[in-house]
């Protein structure tokens, strides 16, 4: 436990695979306590090769706000996971643009939050100014405002101001009315291909 002030310290949980080959199982997994406030950031200690998620999930207890493990991948941020944690909020990390070339954030993370609590807020921060698509896309950049634009509909960087009287969340671009993941085109999208 590191202590940051009064009332506010992070807390480093034991995965167990801190001493593990590749980096993702190394990723350190804490939980920063502020005020009553909870959040846990998973680093990219996802399930694969290994089920790491189940072996630390338990000494996680309820938490308010969940930074999705590794950019929201599909080999993690399972349904027991998030069933023993408990988030109110998930917050993805995922570079520019939805669905980028490492298929992050999945469809799969973002529909398990859903499927637990429907109401949960899950948002992205997908920032960037959308005019270059990063190296190693197999796509053309459309002209922003198109519907297959990946990089429009963008949170941008997420701030998180917490006190003694909760939590506020605000978006770069959009304020206090954050665009939630199943507002998006893409979510729209890859719920409706599943579903055919």
């Amino acid at each position: 436990t590191i202590e940051l002030a009064d009332d506010v310290f992070i807390e480093i949980l034991n995965t167990q695979h801190y001493e593990d080959g590749g980096n993702n199982p190394r990723s350190i997994v804490c939980i920063l306590n502020a005020y009553g406030t909870r959040i846990l950031f998973t680093g990219d200690a996802d399930n694969n090769p290994k089920n790491i998620e189940d072996d630390y999930k338990d000494l996680v207890g309820d938490i308010d706000i969940l930074k999705l493990v590794h950019h929201g991948t599909a080999n993690g941020t399972t349904a027991g996971f998030v069933a023993a944690i408990d988030p109110e909020v998930g917050i993805i990390t995922n570079g520019n643009y939805l669905g980028n070339k490492h298929g992050h954030p999945s469809y799969e993370a973002i529909s398990t939050l859903y499927e637990y609590d429907e109401n949960m807020k899950v948002y992205a921060v997908a920032g960037g100014n959308g005019e270059n698509c990063e190296l190693g896309t197999s796509f053309e950049c459309p002209a922003n405002g198109d519907g297959d634009n990946r990089f429009y509909q963008r949170n941008g960087m997420i701030t998180i101001t917490i006190d003694n009287n909760g939590y506020e969340i605000e978006s770069e671009y959009n304020g206090s009315n954050l665009i939630e993941m199943k507002d998006t085109d893409f979510y729209k999208a890859n719920k409706e291909a599943l579903n055919k």
